[in-house]
Parts: structure tokens; C-alpha cells; sequence
């Protein structure tokens, strides 16, 4: 069990094996992980513990509040019906960088972690 004070991070991603690796490399750090495999989760587990930081996959799968809702598009929605709390992301993906590089800077990820995350990238 974490120390209380522990920093808690959102892991958002629809993988079970990149999610399980994450979850052990921010645990192994000295983190607290909380899981999430798709956006109805991540947003239901933000809005009960509100986390200091998430990391988050672009491409999920599944439905949130019955449309499709990539991991941007979590982020959107919770900057919506959010606006006061100071969120944090770095944004997760396999796909080229420079695709998402506008818009996730519009929504203020702090970076850009590309798929597949080493221990040394995630915690830099």
C-alpha cells in the first residue's frame, strides 16, 4: 500500500497488457496506479479520486456515454465538466507524434510518450 501523500496516476489505456505494464512501472516508481480501460471508466474513476497526473491512450476502444470517445476526447470532456481542477496528461500512443501534436497541446499534455513506454521515458 502506498504511503499516504503518494502521488496517484490515472493510467488510461484499453490494452491489458500495455495497462498491466504501465501499472507496474508507475507502481514500481513509487506510485500510486489506478486502471482504467476505456473513457466511461477513466471518468468515473477521475471523478471519485481525482488523480495528479494521467496517462493516456489515444486510440480506445468502446463507447463513452454512447459515443465514441478516444483518449483526447476523455481529456476533452473532463477539461469540459472539469474546468477548475488543474489536470495534468501525457499523452500515450503507438501512432507518429506530429498527428496529435496540435491538438494535444491545445489541450495541455504536458508530452508525448510513444508505444512501446520504457521504464526510462515514462519516468523522465
Amino acid at each position: 500500500m502506498p504511503a499516504i501523500g503518494t502521488k496517484r496516476i490515472l493510467i488510461i489505456e484499453d490494452d491489458t497488457v500495455t495497462l498491466r505494464a504501465l501499472a507496474q512501472m508507475v507502481q514500481n516508481a513509487g506510485y500510486l496506479a489506478i486502471i482504467a480501460k476505456d473513457g466511461a471508466e477513466a471518468i468515473k474513476n477521475f471523478e471519485s479520486d481525482v488523480p495528479d497526473l494521467m496517462l493516456v491512450d489515444i486510440n480506445l476502444a468502446g463507447e463513452t456515454f454512447g459515443q465514441q470517445l478516444d483518449g483526447l476526447g476523455v481529456i476533452d470532456w473532463l477539461n469540459h465538466n472539469h474546468p477548475a481542477l488543474p489536470i495534468k496528461y501525457i499523452i500515450v500512443s503507438c501512432d507518429d507524434p506530429q498527428k496529435y501534436q496540435g491538438r494535444a497541446a491545445a489541450i495541455g499534455a504536458l508530452s508525448f510518450i510513444r508505444k512501446p513506454v520504457e521504464k526510462d521515458s515514462l519516468l523522465a
